[in-house]
């Protein structure tokens, strides 16, 4: 067992005496000479440098892995945001009949769904849990209603949906037709029609960036809304 003791008088000794003073002085106090040794040893061990980088390099893989964790799980315990559902017009239908007779090319579709009402259905599937990646890169998420060729693209911040101005280096799209849209807008149990329309493909879910991107941002946890573990088992792009 070592002596405390032993270690902490050649500790402060060490550098003022040989070690053979500081020896016989301990062998001249009845200290045995395998405990002397033993407490030299303790004392005078030194950690080398590729020890010191070794322990450095394991302490910051430690901290990575930890902020990683965070920022994959940390959205489970984020509560959803109460937003006010907003008020959706019926479809037209003369419009929609006016607009089908069009040829391509000559007039846009038009729909009375707007960024509002998208930002309520992203609420609904957990889009509020994204979050920045570690780099501070943010969200980014594209709605197509592919029928009225009318896209959005959104971003979260601090836990708020907000539409954004961009169409380029965007995580996910979600794609659907304006049908299911208002579907999904006027049921009562909105998730089950919305997991119901997502099992049938009525509405599609597109990864436009990798895989840890999506992790890092808190997407598996839109992932589980749709049933799933994580969006990695779906197609990327």
């Amino acid at each position: 067992m070592i002596n405390k003791e032993l270690v902490e008088y050649i500790q402060k000794n060490i550098g003022s005496f040989s070690r053979e003073q500081i020896k016989n002085y301990l062998l001249s106090s009845n200290y045995s000479e395998s405990d002397i040794e033993e407490a030299f040893r303790v004392a005078t061990t030194r950690w080398k440098p590729w020890k010191i980088v070794l322990l450095i390099i394991g302490v910051i893989i430690l901290i990575l892995l930890i902020a990683s964790a965070w920022f994959i799980f940390s959205p489970n315990l984020i509560s959803k945001p109460i937003i006010e559902k907003p008020y959706l017009p019926p479809i037209n239908t003369n419009t929609v009949n006016q607009n089908l007779s069009i040829p391509d090319g000559d007039v846009q579709p038009t729909t009375q769904i707007k960024a509002e009402h998208i930002i309520y259905l992203l609420n609904e599937i957990e889009a509020y849990k994204l979050h920045n990646s570690i780099s501070g890169d943010i969200p980014r998420i594209n709605f197509l209603i592919k029928d009225m060729n009318k896209e959005f693209s959104f971003t979260v911040t601090d836990n708020k949906i907000g539409e954004i101005d961009l169409i380029t280096n965007l995580d996910i799209r979600i794609s659907a037709n304006q049908d299911t849209v208002y579907a999904v807008y006027g049921a009562e149990d909105t998730k089950s029609i919305i997991l119901s329309s997502y099992n049938s493909k009525n509405i599609e879910v597109d990864l436009l960036a990798d895989m840890s991107t999506l992790a890092l941002k808190g997407y598996n946890s839109m992932a589980s809304y749709f049933g799933i573990s994580a969006f990695s088992i779906l197609n990327y792009n």
